[in-house]
């Protein structure tokens, strides 16, 4: 009797071995597949198959995939026309193509992409002089390296779900933009969120993981300072009085920096302090509020529960997501044209934060149901937007082949005959 106790029951060798077999399927099905059909079965296995049991290195794998498609698509964009060309991918590549050394790898930095962080130009530097400024194996890695490292942060974040917290993140359709042009944000994000996340158990690490972040794209950096300053307590829950005085604390904050906006608006030719007039004025955008209305929803919920659930992890994504929300609503006054900017952690922070919350009601059926309808919600969008190709991927193998329909061995072979000619963007 006790050693039939201990035996794994019928239904969980089942569920292995149709994980495994789907798993199997899907891999297989890459190579073959349409990638807007490919990337709707993983919606389904991510919802219904993809559970405790499921490997992670499974998830990964599949992560892996969706993030080599999705690179060797958009690094072939057509680079310079991007939406009126209000595209920041042409000073990057610039950039890039007159690194010749250290000693001036900071001022090309500064003349041509406008930005002085050291480690992003220390690593276009590196990967110039190692590919002999191949642009499109730069683009490409750029990219890659952003989505592995958006994979290696839900492990963190999301650890039981970790493809289907993923999905939630890469197919929403403006994250999906984001990568086109804003690389260095992208990249930074996960790094400055991981080190926030890791400053719980270890202080310095955390922070200086994040700081690292930083100095691939300061800005990132710079709106998440506050969260960096208390990130060895974000685990833990804050009374309401609390969440309320760090309102009025950040409001304060805003408040004194739009009025120290006016005051250097004498010095507005130096460009730092231009680019921050530009962008810090009270100029309402309403119109915005949509981008904002999912994310405060999901926070709503999961304040319901705040308190409630007896997890670290919960209370940091709550912490996080609260913050954010909370800077999203006050940039929608004072800089509601680039509210992406404030809000784009919560890209990443929503999925598992919904996630936690859905948890605590113990049923699988319910948590998985929301997330398949989250997710077809924004696979519909995602696809849509593929299907436009406003960035005209693919633009210089003259393929009458819509991208979303490649299959996996057509994105091996666009990666390896792009990798061979390279691309002449326009920069």
């Amino acid at each position: 009797m006790f050693k039939a106790a201990s035996r794994p029951s019928d239904i969980f060798q089942k569920q292995a071995a149709l994980s495994g077999l789907a798993f199997c399927a899907l891999v297989g099905g890459w190579f073959v597949l349409p990638f807007l059909v490919w990337i709707g079965l993983i919606v389904l296995y991510a919802c219904f198959i993809e559970s405790e049991i499921t490997s992670k290195r499974q998830s990964i794998l599949l992560c892996v995939l969706i993030s080599f498609s999705l690179a060797v698509m958009i690094a072939s964009r057509d680079v310079g026309n991007l939406w009126d060309n209000v595209d920041d991918g042409p000073a990057y590549l610039r950039a890039y193509s007159h690194y010749i050394d250290l000693i001036s790898m900071i001022p090309v930095s500064v003349r041509y992409a406008y930005h002085a962080d050291i480690f992003f130009s220390l690593y276009s530097y590196a990967v110039a002089m190692l590919t002999e400024h191949h642009m499109y194996f730069y683009f490409f890695f750029t990219i890659f390296l952003s989505y592995l490292f958006t994979v290696f942060l839900m492990r963190k974040l999301s650890p039981q779900a970790v493809l289907l917290a993923f999905l939630a993140t890469v197919l929403y359709f403006k994250f999906f933009q984001f990568q086109w042009h804003l690389i260095r944000s992208m990249m930074a994000l996960p790094i400055v969120i991981y080190g926030i996340v890791v400053a719980a158990e270890s202080p310095k690490k955390g922070r200086l993981i994040a700081l690292a972040g930083g100095l691939v794209h300061f800005s990132t950096f710079a709106l998440a300072f506050p969260l960096v300053v208390i990130a060895p307590y974000l685990h833990r829950r804050f009374s309401v009085l609390q969440l309320l005085m760090f309102v009025g604390i950040l409001l304060a904050a805003v408040a004194s920096l739009f009025l120290l906006s006016q005051v250097l608006s004498n010095f507005s030719h130096f460009y730092v302090i231009g680019k921050i007039l530009n962008r810090v004025q009270f100029e309402p955008a309403f119109d915005k509020t949509p981008f904002l209305l999912l994310f405060a929803v999901v926070v709503f919920l999961a304040f319901t529960q705040y308190g409630k659930m007896k997890s670290g992890l919960f209370n940091q994504l709550f912490n996080l997501s609260f913050y954010y929300v909370i800077l999203g609503a006050v940039a929608i006054f004072l800089a509601g044209q680039e509210l992406y900017r404030f809000i784009m952690p919560l890209f990443i922070l929503y999925g598992p934060l919904l996630l936690q919350y859905l948890s605590q009601f113990r049923n699988v059926c319910l948590d998985r149901s929301v997330m398949f309808l989250l997710l077809v919600f924004h696979y519909l969008i995602f696809g849509y937007v593929m299907w436009l190709n406003d960035a005209n991927f693919f633009f210089s193998l003259g393929s009458n082949t819509e991208p979303a329909l490649y299959s996996g061995s057509q994105f091996i072979n666009a990666f390896i005959s792009l990798f061979s000619d390279d691309i002449q963007y326009t920069i």
